[in-house]
């Protein structure tokens, strides 16, 4: 019975790995694969675990809207509380959000503990209807880290929450990922750099700044396009959100 029970656990996963990979064919080609020095949107809400997320992976993309005179909003989700102090790493992300451009009235802390994201659903769902962006750009759903996986699953149902129903712009930090739309960042590449270096509580645990400019190098040198790129992946809400739901039965 055993061996019968694990065969079958098997098979289902086998389906289960065939439709997400099916969806993501989908989701790439209804948005084929494209390479800009600008983005396609004018308003943007930026979901960020922790406090330095946002600068280390879109850090890019948020300059690019602000440097063009657009609004971008950044959401902390949590504090931030097991990599280090909460007040100080407050300090680090408002120091950050200068770099990047953010005004103030654009800066969002939610302030949950790590481990807790999915209770800012209806906060998140609230800030949402009341900001009304054009995309959502939150950590992909195949992130290696329990926290950035639950911030794609709770912007997801946030939104499933809100009459607006925005794509996603999925981005990568700790893992990268199919992408298919990359975003020129070399003239952005040095500020983006101080906001990462702004976190110094954090580049005493890893070098970060090496992290984000070694995969700004790949991202950019894979496709020709210069010195720095951001890679997202980018989707429908409704797919999105099933990719979301094959991926968790497969964890």
């Amino acid at each position: 019975m055993n061996q019968f029970l694990h065969r079958m656990a098997g098979i289902s996963r086998l389906r289960k790995v065939s439709e997400l990979a099916l969806l993501l064919r989908h989701a790439s080609d209804r948005l084929a694969f494209q390479a800009a020095d600008n983005l396609p949107f004018k308003s943007a809400l930026v979901i960020a675990p922790h406090p330095d997320d946002e600068a280390i992976g879109p850090g890019g993309l948020i300059l690019n809207l602000k440097q063009a005179g657009l609004p971008c909003h950044v959401v902390w989700l949590t504090g931030g509380d097991v990599g280090g102090k909460v007040a100080v790493r407050r300090a680090e992300a408002e120091a950050a959000a200068d770099t990047l451009g953010l005004s103030v009235a654009e800066r969002h802390f939610f302030g949950y503990k790590e481990g807790q994201v999915m209770r800012a659903k209806h906060k998140l769902a609230a800030l949402i209807h009341e900001l009304k962006p054009e995309v959502v750009v939150a950590p992909g759903f195949w992130e290696n880290h329990p926290d950035h996986r639950a911030a794609s699953r709770v912007t997801v149902a946030a939104c499933s929450l809100s009459e607006r129903k925005p794509d996603v712009w999925a981005y990568e930090v700790w893992t990268p990922f199919l992408v298919n739309f990359l975003l020129k960042i070399s003239p952005q590449w040095p500020t983006k750099k101080k906001a990462i270096a702004c976190y110094a509580s954090q580049l005493k645990q890893r070098d970060y700044v090496a992290l984000a400019e070694g995969l700004g190098r790949y991202r950019a040198a894979a496709q020709a396009l210069g010195d720095y790129a951001e890679g997202y992946f980018v989707s429908p809400l409704s797919v999105y959100a099933d990719l979301i739901d094959i991926a968790l039965d497969l964890v």
